[in-house]
């Protein structure tokens, strides 16, 4: 009952001066659009916030409000952070059948937002890449995740072996490098990987395994 009630208290409250001016240009991108909520705040910069917010044309309520289906859509604006008048929109995008949107990161320069559907199933991840300082999105696209099946250590440096479903890769780390990361041009075969799931793959015979 308490649940029920926080719930219906936070789908009804009253937008702030800041949700209400982006919803106003949310609303003017798709007319079809009736219902908003914030999702995301983050100071990008000392002059901008990167807000990500959903439209619906139903209502959202607080526990749905990560539901990103065909018929809603996250959008991402650049807001000034002491004057919520200036709404600069980057871009709208519409969800997928049955997927629940995860706000994975969000930087000066990108943000991410992966979608996991029902069953364990997962749709690609989402990308937006933007200019910050011209105020405007240079790219947004999509790609598989890759999940990480072996890690494998050395000191401080290791090893990660990871998959997309389609193909293995092998991404190593070094904190004393720059990048940090780096693709091993020889992705090890994924038999080794299926078959030996204990000696690290041939390559990165001098780490010891850790998962």
């Amino acid at each position: 009952m308490i649940v029920a009630i926080a719930l219906c208290a936070w789908a009804l409250r009253a937008a702030s001066p800041s949700e209400s001016a982006v919803f106003s240009v949310f609303r003017k991108a798709d007319a079809r659009l009736g219902y908003f909520v914030e999702l995301q705040r983050t100071g990008v910069t000392h002059e901008f916030d990167l807000v990500i917010a959903m439209g619906s044309r139903d209502a959202l309520s607080g526990g749905g409000a990560t539901f990103w289906s065909e018929d809603r859509k996250i959008g991402l604006f650049l807001q000034g952070s002491g004057q919520p008048e200036r709404v600069h929109m980057l871009d709208t995008k519409s969800g997928f059948p049955d997927c629940y949107a995860r706000i994975e990161r969000v930087t000066a320069t990108d943000a991410v937002i992966s979608c996991r559907g029902e069953k364990s199933a997962w749709y690609p991840n989402q990308k937006w890449v933007y200019d910050i300082h011209a105020r405007k999105l240079v790219r947004q696209f999509s790609y598989q995740p890759f999940a990480m099946k072996r890690i494998f250590s050395r000191g401080a440096d290791a090893v990660f072996i990871g998959t997309d479903q389609e193909r293995w890769i092998a991404v190593q780390y070094e904190p004393n490098r720059e990048p940090v990361f780096q693709v091993l041009r020889d992705a090890p075969p994924s038999r080794q990987i299926e078959d030996d799931k204990t000696s690290p793959p041939a390559g990165v015979s001098s780490f010891s395994r850790t998962t």
